[in-house]
């Protein structure tokens, strides 16, 4: 993720779970081998747990926190994907969780500014436009883990609107807390 110069305010703030290694690592091969051969950005694969307005009396360091304050767990990826939404091109579902559900209320709970974000547990692997052709490729050729370990949470840096690889290029992280092992 290129680091931009900080805004002293923000526009939004994404709340992030991010895989664990070995996980990390493969899954972010794949993101940059489909971001090279379909021309998409390269970022840090994650499951995004909260996106909100950033609100100058928000701490996403305190918010972390209270986050970190959970083991480390595995979630058990449920299919992989397609749309035409820039930031769910080709995604991992997850299965439901109480647990996931949970930490987004608690962001949800603790931002000055609560958002209308309907959580739905995912990892994107591509943001872009992919035809159908693509899609079956990719289909194909990967496989979905049977279960992947989060250890990693991430307070992101957001433009007002992600529609563009220019528009990830501007993430930068603000905060990270690591989960109990």
């Amino acid at each position: 993720m290129i680091q931009p110069p900080l805004i002293a305010h923000p526009p939004r703030i994404a709340y992030w779970l991010v895989p664990a290694e070995p996980y990390l690592s493969e899954i972010h091969k794949k993101v940059s081998e489909l971001a090279k051969r379909f021309d998409g950005p390269e970022f840090v694969p994650h499951l995004t747990i909260y996106f909100s307005l950033f609100n100058q009396k928000d701490s996403p360091e305190l918010i972390l926190q209270l986050l970190a304050k959970q083991k480390r767990f595995y979630v058990a990826p449920k299919a992989l994907l397609f749309s035409d939404n820039f930031t769910t091109s080709c995604y991992i579902k997850f299965e439901e969780s109480e647990r996931l559900s949970g930490m987004s209320e608690l962001v949800h709970n603790s931002v000055k500014s609560p958002s209308d974000y309907k959580f739905s547990p995912h990892m994107s692997l591509f943001y872009g436009s992919l035809s159908q052709d693509a899609e079956r490729e990719i289909k194909s050729e990967f496989k979905l883990p049977n279960l992947i370990s989060f250890d990693l949470l991430k307070a992101i840096a957001n433009p007002p609107q992600v529609k563009t690889p220019a528009d990830v290029n501007s993430w930068y992280e603000v905060a990270q807390c690591r989960l109990l092992e």
